[in-house]
C-alpha cells in the first residue's frame, strides 16, 4: 500500500510538472481537462458554452441577487477570457465538433493527462485555472463510479462534476454539434486520398470498449455479402485494433467519421461512443447493434430504444441482438441493410 501510495505522490508531481510546461498562472485562461470516454465526453463539451456565457467577457458579474435588499450580491471570482481543451488523441475529434465554445485544443498522450488530472484534483494544486470534466475519484480507487456524489448531482440537481466544480447553474444554455468548415474539409481529402464513393462505400465500427461486440467472424462474413453486391468496405480502426479480414483499414478523428455519415456513407456499427455521436446528427444510412450479453447491454439498449429486434428511431436503425447463430444475425444485419 505505501508504495502505492509513493507511485500516486511522483504522479501527482509529474501532473505538476504538466500543468507549468502547458498552462501557466494566467486565471483568465481556463483550462478544461476532458479525459473520458468518447460518448461521455459531451457532456463537458456541451458546457463549454455555459462557462463562457456564465463567465466570459459581457458576463454579468454577480452570481445572483437579492431582490429584499435590492443589490447583487456574491460577485464572481472568474473573468474568463480565453477557454483551452486539454484532451487525448482520440477525443479530439469530438473536440472539433464543438470547436465555437473554446479557443484552443491542447493534445496530451493518456499518461501525460492523468497525471495533469489528478493533479488538478488532488486539492494541492497550485494552478487555480485547471479544471476536470468529472470527478476523477475512480483514478484513485480503481472502482467505477465509487463516488455517489457525481450521480446524485447529475440525476437530482441536472448539473455534471464540471458545472459543480465551476459553481454553473442547471438551466445555462449548452453547446450544440456542430461539423465544421474544417472538418469538412478533411473529409473531402479523406475521400479524395481513398477515392471513396458516397453511395457504394460502407464502414464498419467493430469495436467498444464498455458493451459486447459480435464475433469476428459474423463481420467477415457480412463484409463478404457486401462486397458481393458491390460495396467497398472499410473497418473503423486505432492503433492496434484489428481490420476485419476483407475489408480496408480507416483510421480517421471522429469529426471526419461523423462527416462522411452526414455526407450519405453508410456506417454500421456495435453500441459504442462513436455511434452515439454519430447519431447526434440524425443521418440516413447508420445502423447501431446492441448485442445483449450482458445486464449492462440491456441497460444500454433500453435508454436508447432498442427494445425489439428491429427499432427505428430518428432515421437510425438500432438492431438488439441476443441469439448469436452466425445465419440468423447475417440475415438480421442484411435485411435491415440499407
Amino acid at each position: 500500500m505505501k508504495n502505492e501510495f509513493f507511485e500516486r505522490l511522483e504522479k501527482l508531481k509529474r501532473g505538476m510538472e504538466v500543468a507549468d510546461r502547458i498552462c501557466g498562472y494566467d486565471t483568465s485562461v481556463c483550462y478544461i481537462i476532458i479525459n473520458r470516454h468518447i460518448g461521455d465526453s459531451t457532456r463537458a463539451f456541451k458546457v463549454l458554452k455555459s462557462i463562457r456565457v456564465y463567465y466570459g467577457l459581457g458576463s454579468n458579474r454577480f452570481h445572483f441577487s437579492d431582490s429584499t435588499v435590492h443589490k447583487a450580491v456574491f460577485k464572481k471570482k472568474k473573468l474568463i477570457q480565453k477557454i483551452v481543451v486539454v484532451t487525448t488523441k482520440s477525443i479530439s475529434g469530438v473536440a472539433k465538433l464543438y470547436s465555437d465554445y473554446y479557443d484552443e485544443m491542447i493534445i496530451l498522450n493518456k499518461s501525460d493527462l492523468d497525471a495533469l488530472e489528478l493533479y488538478a484534483f488532488s486539492g494541492c494544486a497550485i494552478h487555480e485555472n485547471i479544471f476536470f470534466d468529472e470527478n476523477p475519484r475512480q483514478m484513485i480507487s480503481r472502482h467505477w463510479n465509487n463516488d455517489e456524489g457525481s450521480w446524485t448531482r447529475t440525476l437530482m440537481f441536472g448539473i455534471t462534476d464540471l458545472m459543480w466544480e465551476l459553481c454553473l447553474p442547471s438551466n445555462l444554455p449548452k453547446g450544440q454539434m456542430k461539423i465544421s468548415n474544417t472538418s469538412v474539409k478533411e473529409c473531402g481529402e479523406v475521400i479524395e486520398h481513398f477515392n471513396i464513393d458516397i453511395a457504394k462505400t460502407v464502414i464498419i465500427c467493430p469495436i467498444a470498449k464498455n458493451s459486447s461486440m459480435l464475433a469476428p467472424n459474423i463481420w467477415e462474413s457480412f463484409a463478404d455479402l457486401l462486397i458481393a453486391k458491390g460495396y467497398r468496405i472499410f473497418t473503423n480502426a486505432f492503433g492496434e485494433e484489428k481490420t476485419i479480414n476483407g475489408t480496408e483499414r480507416i483510421e480517421v478523428d471522429i469529426d471526419v467519421i461523423v462527416c462522411l455519415a452526414n455526407m450519405g456513407v453508410r456506417i454500421i456499427g456495435v453500441q459504442c461512443g462513436l455511434m452515439d455521436i454519430i447519431v447526434k446528427i440524425l443521418p440516413e444510412h447508420v445502423t447501431v447493434i446492441n448485442v445483449i450479453k450482458t445486464d449492462k447491454d440491456k441497460q444500454y439498449a433500453k435508454s436508447r430504444g432498442a427494445i425489439n429486434e428491429v427499432n427505428h428511431i430518428n432515421n437510425v436503425t438500432y438492431l438488439r441482438i441476443e441469439h448469436f447463430e452466425e445465419d440468423y444475425v447475417l440475415k438480421l444485419l442484411m435485411d435491415n441493410f440499407h
